[in-house]
């Protein structure tokens, strides 16, 4: 049974993240998701202050194992390369849409990460190398068993239920 006014706990999930920071050019992979917990998946990117050297790459790919077994691209689930230009491009966001059913599912695919991929342009005579502050988010929707928040990413540190009328932990939707 469904909540009449489910809290959005009980219908999104963190999944993964990128952690927030000042990254140096390279790659960073989110944790892997479990897609056959989920109907939907959503990624979002989110860009802060960066200079006019740099690049910034966001895809989804997926595996048939956690652990990233026969890692490979999903089609069609990469942004347009976003490049900031002269003055620098700052508090940008990208979104990323996946439903289950895109994964190849046939040949045991049911994993997915993001993977953000940096390059600054800056020779070593432009030293010091700059960084991007930027961060990932994976949001689960549709869970499949139970409340969203019984999939929550062991790396969330609380979600709380704010009704006036709450009491104890989260109620539960079944």
């Amino acid at each position: 049974m469904v909540a009449e006014n489910p809290l959005p706990s009980e219908t999104v999930a963190v999944l993964a993240t990128i952690d927030p920071d000042a990254n140096a050019a390279g790659t960073l992979n989110s944790d892997w998701c479990d897609m056959s917990k989920f109907d939907q998946l959503m990624a979002i990117l989110l860009l802060g202050e960066w200079d006019s050297s740099s690049t910034i790459d966001f895809k989804l790919t997926q595996a048939t194992t956690s652990g990233g077994a026969g890692e490979k691209d999903i089609t069609s689930k990469a942004i347009t390369q976003i490049v900031s230009g002269s003055p620098a491009v700052f508090d940008k966001q990208a979104i990323i849409n996946l439903r289950a059913d895109e994964l190849d599912i046939p040949n045991g695919f049911r994993y997915v990460r993001a993977v953000a991929t940096t390059a600054d342009s800056n020779s070593p005579a432009d030293s010091p190398a700059t960084t991007i502050d930027y961060a990932a988010v994976l949001l689960g929707f549709g869970a499949r068993y139970g409340p969203a928040y019984d999939q929550f990413a062991a790396l969330l540190q609380e979600a709380f239920d704010t009704r006036p009328d709450a009491e104890g932990p989260p109620r539960t939707t079944h």
